[in-house]
């Protein structure tokens, strides 16, 4: 069952909000508490969970401050259970924020942040849990002529990454990673 909707006012804010109540018979799960360690590697194997529930709400805004500077941001809550032991679902965290910014710092170079935040979630029926992180990434666009654009960006600059030696630890697995290229529109509409 889902129950959603958005709404935008003058063009400059949209709001959108979306609830959720889910049963689910037979879901598939990996199991995070049986689990083998080949070469290095983890290799899980999965269990059913006869019937659950996952619930909760997802929201997002996006404002058009200027028309220079635009911010966004999401929230999702999400609440789940096996409905025949009353345990949290694993891997399924509670808490995930969204906030972004894209700013035209001059009329051809736009300048974008993200960051993510994501809150610790249950690993393993065992009550480990993963601990909460977060993210931010950065990327300057630089228009070089109508049909290319430049960018450099950063993802996760802080370097945030899981810790390799806890197994409960679902962080990402990148650290910090430099790009550079370029996009060429090939629209024949020009």
């Amino acid at each position: 069952l889902q129950l959603g909707g958005t709404t935008t006012w003058n063009e400059r804010l949209t709001l959108h909000a979306n609830l959720f109540h889910n049963r689910v018979r037979d879901l598939i799960q990996t199991d995070m508490d049986h689990f083998t360690v080949v070469n290095g590697i983890a290799a899980y194997t999965y269990r059913n969970i006869a019937r659950a529930r996952t619930q909760g709400l997802e929201t997002g805004a996006r404002w058009q401050a200027s028309p220079a500077l635009a911010l966004n941001a999401g929230y999702t809550f999400t609440d789940s259970q096996d409905l025949d032991t009353g345990a949290e679902l694993t891997r399924r965290p509670r808490n995930i924020a969204r906030l972004g910014m894209d700013w035209r710092v001059l009329a051809a170079t736009e300048l974008s942040l993200r960051a993510r935040y994501q809150s610790s979630e249950l690993v393993a029926t065992n009550a480990a849990r993963s601990p909460g992180w977060a993210t931010l990434d950065l990327v300057v666009n630089q228009k070089l002529g109508r049909d290319v654009t430049a960018f450099v960006g950063v993802k996760n600059l802080f370097n945030r990454q899981r810790d390799f030696s806890n197994a409960n630890d679902f962080a990402p697995v990148a650290g910090r990673f430099l790009y550079v290229g370029a996009r060429v529109s090939l629209d024949a509409a020009h």
